[in-house]
């Protein structure tokens, strides 16, 4: 089943974005809590439900992120 448009984010602009966030902090926890990224032609892309899942388990292991 294909995601809708509206349900992915492209770059890290808009990642971070979502995430409330800047671009420096997303790039941090990517090292840190490894995000639900795909790589599409060079341009990091991500599902808002993945990311939503992905912050709602670190913050049960680590606490508030």
């Amino acid at each position: 089943m294909a995601v809708k448009s509206d349900e992915k984010l492209y770059g890290m602009k808009q990642i971070a974005g979502y995430l409330g966030v800047c671009r420096r902090t997303a790039y941090y926890w990517n090292t840190e809590f490894p995000l639900p990224l795909h790589n599409h032609f060079g341009i990091k892309t991500a599902d808002k439900k993945e990311l939503d899942r992905w912050k709602e388990e670190v913050e049960k292991k680590h606490g508030k992120i």
